[in-house]
Order: structure tokens, then sequence, then C-alpha cells
């Protein structure tokens, strides 16, 4: 995604750096874990591809397809924050379902996955602000 784009990484300071990238995708590799494990606890098969889970994949393919070599960075952030909102909602989403259902501490870790994504979401809307102001500036100029 985004990693496979030093160039853009470096050319641009309103870009993203790219030990924050690197950071945020240690961050969602461990909450896809965490996931996989909640799962697991409940008696769900983390692997098990469900129409749900069929059209998740599709929903978030458009993401991937915008953040390629073939578009810009600013592009490729607005996407990512799509990525990051959606996120943000099913984590929040998550914790209800979690407390409703009487999962108090499963509820709780959903919360510290919700205070990260809530950072990264922060993170994103600042570097897409920067990155159009940049090329509003740009253009003036």
């Amino acid at each position: 995604m985004l990693l496979a784009r030093p160039p853009a990484l470096g050319e641009r300071p309103e870009g993203p750096t790219r030990a924050k990238l690197e950071t945020l995708l240690r961050e969602e590799a461990s909450h896809l874990a965490m996931l996989a494990r909640a799962f697991a606890r409940l008696g769900a098969d983390p692997t098990a591809q469900t129409p749900a889970a069929d059209v998740a994949a599709v929903e978030s393919s458009g993401v991937l397809k915008v953040i390629d070599p073939r578009t810009d960075l600013a592009q490729s952030l607005d996407a990512l924050l799509v990525a990051e909102l959606t996120d943000n909602d099913g984590w929040w989403l998550l914790i209800d379902l979690a407390r409703t259902l009487g999962h108090d501490e499963l509820a709780n870790e959903f919360g510290r996955a919700l205070a990260e994504e809530e950072r990264h979401l922060a993170q994103v809307r600042g570097r897409v602000a920067a990155t159009t102001l940049a090329e509003a500036r740009a253009s003036a100029g």
C-alpha cells in the first residue's frame, strides 16, 4: 500500500512518515490477531468466509485499488481515511455488541483497539488536510 511508495513519502513533508505507516500497520495486524482470538474464545471460526465477510472484502477492495502506485499521495490518503472511518465505526459497534451480550472483558480489549484507531483516524485526517492545503497552495502560487 502506501509503504510501497517511498518516493511519495520522502518528497512530501505533509505525507505520513514511513515510521508512522509501519506503526499503523503493526497496530492493524495486532487488531486482526485480537479479533481472531476473540472469535475463537466465543467458539467461532475466525477463518470462516461468511457472506458478511464476502461483502466486507468487496467493500474494502475499492480502498486497496485506490492506494496504488498510479494514484497520487492525496488520493491514497483519501482512501486511507475511508478505511480508518470504517475501522472506527466497526470498533464502536463491536464494543456495543460485546457489552450488550455480557462480554465486558472483550469490550475492554476492543476499547483499547478503538483508542489506537482513533489516533490513526486523527493522524490520517491531519495528513489529508495538510496534503489538500499543500496542493491548493501549489495551484494558487
